[in-house]
């Protein structure tokens, strides 16, 4: 197991309330250019009303204060519970863009994955400096899709990773059950590292870093006390 958040735990993005924003950065800047592969654990729960908003990865060059917001500038893929309308096409869904531009949105409804059934979704995200994809529970969603690096990180190459979640006027909680985060370059990484025996799945020379629960000294949210709570599904 990478070192973490201990099993049986999770972190909740945000609580069963009304107009709630969480996110978490890792505390240092990480090497991003040369790619990277980020897979994690996620649950979305309504508690049986109609669910919102969803939760996103991203990559950016902002800061990890809590004035960055749940997003940032930078590079994200988001998984979304609500229908905002168009170019959104329903409440299950999963975008990859920028702050102000869509490059790919995928309605999950047509791959039989529903993000908001309270059960738990397994998702990889990998980038190799030049092209992303995305699988979510072990069905590739996005593949091959050119997204540039180079505007959201530092000129050396270097951001913050992280999650941001939100709800509005209807609401879900948002949970992350674990993270692993894999760099292409690990000599350039700031963190102490853990090699992975599976690590050669996910690509050559890749290590996973810790950032659970550094990371989570690094949540904000006007509402919400970080915290790790116990996972009694």
């Amino acid at each position: 197991m990478p070192r973490g958040l201990p099993r049986g735990f999770f972190t909740r993005f945000t609580p069963f309330q009304y107009g709630q924003l969480g996110w978490g950065w890792t505390t240092h800047k990480v090497k991003l250019a040369n790619g990277f592969v980020s897979r994690f654990r996620c649950r979305f729960d309504p508690q049986g009303t109609g669910g919102a908003d969803g939760l996103s990865f991203s990559v950016q060059n902002d800061g990890n204060d809590p004035a960055t917001g749940e997003y940032g500038r930078g590079l994200g893929v988001s998984l979304n519970t609500f229908d905002n309308g168009f170019p959104e096409p329903s409440d299950n869904f999963v975008s990859v863009g920028t702050s102000s531009n869509y490059l790919a949105v995928v309605d999950l409804y047509s791959k039989g994955i529903h993000l908001k059934d309270a059960q738990v979704h397994d998702v990889i995200i990998s980038h190799d400096g030049t092209k992303m994809n995305v699988v979510i529970d072990g069905i590739a969603v996005i593949t091959d899709l050119v997204a540039p690096l180079a505007s959201t990180l530092d000129a050396n190459g270097y951001g913050w990773a992280g999650f941001g979640a939100r709800t509005g006027a209807f609401l879900e909680t948002q949970d992350v059950l674990s993270w692993q985060l894999y760099l292409s370059n690990p000599g350039s990484i700031p963190y102490a590292l853990d090699p992975l025996p599976d690590s050669t799945l996910l690509g050559a020379n890749m290590t996973v870093t810790y950032l659970y629960p550094d990371v989570s000294t690094q949540f904000a949210s006007p509402a919400i006390t970080p915290q790790a709570q116990p996972d009694r599904r």
